[in-house]
């Protein structure tokens, strides 16, 4: 499959617009999502409840698949206008908020952005693999991806500054304003989105297993999944590991926690930028395979007796290869999945693969105080590692063009391309 640079896919004017409107909303989230949980701290005083926040924006997902039908249910773009539109509606109550006795309607805003960010989540993968010409696919989702984790890296600043000289409010106001850019730019769109097929509207359960079905019976993919589920899960119980790793490791302060996920967060912005070269070469069960190595790596250097290069260096490369899974298995999705069914296909492999991470997290909050970091993150290259081999079992398996929808994003595409 020939996948291009990062951004070749600009050269469609369509994708250009929607990529101007995702920019916009993605500054508009990184700067918002830290106002947030600060906001709920500066008024209650609570870390409890500020760290409810985040729970309010995950908690949607974990019915992800629902929200996945309606995405398969109507056009895409369609349903990304409503939502952007809406969010932007949504944001206006926070508005209000000035005292502790009105913290909930922070709450319940965030549970309004968490279903969203559930809804975008699952039409997205699927409107690009009609809009993207195949060859361009990899490229789109590695700039997607590069592009968030940059304002990972700049917006939770700026937020924080915005906050503290002009309120919470105003925060929210700029994130509404992006939501709307995002679902105007979605507006000024003129390509014609495939109609779905007939065969696509069925009872509602046989529907919700649809996304279920396709994993289990396109073995490339089940092993992705299964492999990415062990790798996040490994994750998951490595985040609280990280206040030990500075703590015992670096003798450095717990803000010095700060760093460590900056030299993580530069690795997945060069990630990004080398997935689809990497892709071209090694297809996407390669680049997942190799990416899942390379967070190994990034575990073993972490487990070496410390010092302040290596768990640097190890984060850094857990950054670097960790956006490849995501890359790569979204990738195989829009490639191999048919139209119809690529909402739940993507909500459903996702939902799998970050359960455990979800899962994991409580756990490895306890076992940090009985198990030295150094052995869990060698437990962890052992565990990755494994995950990469049986990853890597399909690297032959995958068709170089199985999804009958890309000629015809191809050709859409193409008509549109200035």
């Amino acid at each position: 499959m020939p996948v291009t640079g990062a951004w070749a896919a600009l050269r469609v004017r369509d994708i250009r617009m929607y990529m101007i409107g995702l920019t916009l909303s993605l500054f508009g989230d990184s700067i918002f999502l830290v106002v947030a949980g600060i906001w709920v701290k500066d008024l209650t005083g609570s870390d409890g409840a500020a760290g409810m926040v985040n729970f309010c924006i995950w908690a949607p997902s974990l019915i992800g698949p629902v929200f996945a039908l309606l995405a398969d249910r109507m056009p895409r773009r369609r349903l990304l206008v409503i939502t952007n539109l809406g969010a932007a509606v949504a944001l206006l109550p926070l508005l209000a908020v000035d005292r502790p006795g009105l913290v909930w309607i922070i709450f319940a805003v965030m549970t309004v952005y968490g279903i969203a960010y559930a809804l975008i989540g699952a039409a997205e993968p699927a409107l690009m693999s009609t809009l993207v010409p195949e060859e361009h696919l990899g490229g789109y989702n590695s700039a997607r991806l590069t592009l968030s984790e940059g304002f990972k890296l700049l917006g939770p600043a700026a937020g924080a500054a915005i906050f503290a000289v002009w309120g919470g409010p105003t925060v929210a106001v700029i994130d509404a304003v992006t939501f709307l850019a995002a679902g105007s730019a979605l507006l000024l769109m003129t390509f014609r989105e495939p109609p779905l097929t007939a065969n696509a509207r069925k009872s509602w359960g046989r529907e919700l297993r649809a996304g279920i079905d396709r994993i289990v019976t396109f073995v490339p993919l089940r092993r992705l999944v299964v492999a990415s589920a062990i790798v996040f899960g490994f994750g998951g119980l490595l985040t609280s590991y990280s206040y030990a790793v500075v703590e015992y490791g670096l003798a450095r302060p717990p803000e010095f926690v700060g760093v460590v996920v900056t030299a993580q967060g530069l690795g997945s912005v060069l990630g990004g930028l080398v997935a689809p070269w990497l892709m071209r070469r090694r297809g996407e069960v390669g680049l997942v395979g190799t990416g899942m190595l390379v967070a190994a790596a990034g575990c073993l250097l972490t487990a070496l007796p410390p010092a302040l290069w290596s768990i640097l260096l190890g984060a850094g490369l857990r950054g670097f290869g960790l956006p490849w899974l995501l890359i790569g298995t979204t990738t195989l999705i829009q490639r191999t999945t048919p139209h119809e069914a690529q909402g739940r296909t993507s909500s459903a492999a996702f939902t799998a693969s970050f359960i455990p991470s979800t899962l994991a997290i409580p756990i490895g909050a306890v076992l940090v105080e009985f198990i030295h970091y150094r052995v869990l993150f060698a437990i962890a290259v052992v565990g990755m590692a494994a995950a990469a081999g049986h990853a890597l079992r399909s690297r032959h398996d995958v068709p170089p063009a199985a999804n009958a929808d890309a000629s015809g994003a191809k050709a859409n595409a193409d008509q549109h391309e200035e």
